[in-house]
């Protein structure tokens, strides 16, 4: 049996672990003439709001250099099966047609929080270190996962008319661009294991992609 091949990419500190992870849960790691089984987009600064019609709320920290790269890995990987962790998935969101709450409160430490998979009810563990938050396309994007921390959402522009939502949004999931979106960082050596289980899980639900290890 072939372990699947999953292509990382962002810098190198965020992505180490990501492809540490990765491989103790029975993948490989895709070679530069490699085809990849799944491309994985990591963590690391907010993703330019300009990419979503928005000017920059005061919080953001932007890496527009890495948003560009990225945005040239996207339309090389159109049609592959995609995910991203935290930063990468808010990245997904957004080129899936999402868009996103700048700044939002009770997430951007590092512990961990309940979250609510909405297809089996289950309630996993996950970690919480980001100050953004994934607003899924209205009729693209479905909601997989969520929680009940924020009190908080904030916006550029609030003339958008945009309610304060019933929760967090965790875990997305755009079968438009094969784009499965996941916020928290399973990777995290201090993250619970049913974290990167459940994020495993998912893969192999929408993909059949599954390591050998676990």
């Amino acid at each position: 049996m072939s372990k699947p091949k999953v292509l990382v990419v962002g810098p190198y500190g965020d992505s180490s672990e990501v492809a540490t992870m990765f491989v103790k849960y029975g993948w490989t790691l895709a070679k530069a003439n490699e085809e990849p089984d799944v491309v994985c987009f990591t963590g690391g600064a907010d993703v330019n709001p300009r990419l979503y019609n928005e000017e920059e709320h005061h919080t953001a920290y932007i890496d527009e250099e890495r948003d560009q790269i990225e945005q040239k890995v996207f339309e090389k990987y159109e049609q592959y099966p995609k995910v991203g962790i935290c930063r990468g998935g808010q990245f997904l969101n957004v080129m899936s047609g999402g868009e996103m709450w700048q700044n939002v409160n009770r997430h951007g430490v590092y512990g961990t929080h309940s979250m609510v998979d909405l297809i089996t009810g289950e309630t996993i563990e996950a970690t919480s270190t980001h100050h953004q938050m994934m607003i899924p396309h209205k009729t693209d994007g479905e909601t997989v996962a969520i929680a009940f921390e924020a009190t908080s959402f904030e916006a550029e522009h609030p003339n958008k008319g945009r309610a304060k939502p019933a929760h967090d949004t965790e875990v997305v999931w755009y079968r438009s661009t094969n784009s499965l979106c996941f916020q928290p960082h399973p990777e995290y050596n201090y993250a619970p294991e049913e974290l990167a289980i459940y994020f495993f899980g998912l893969i192999e639900t929408f993909w059949n992609l599954k390591g050998i290890t676990k």
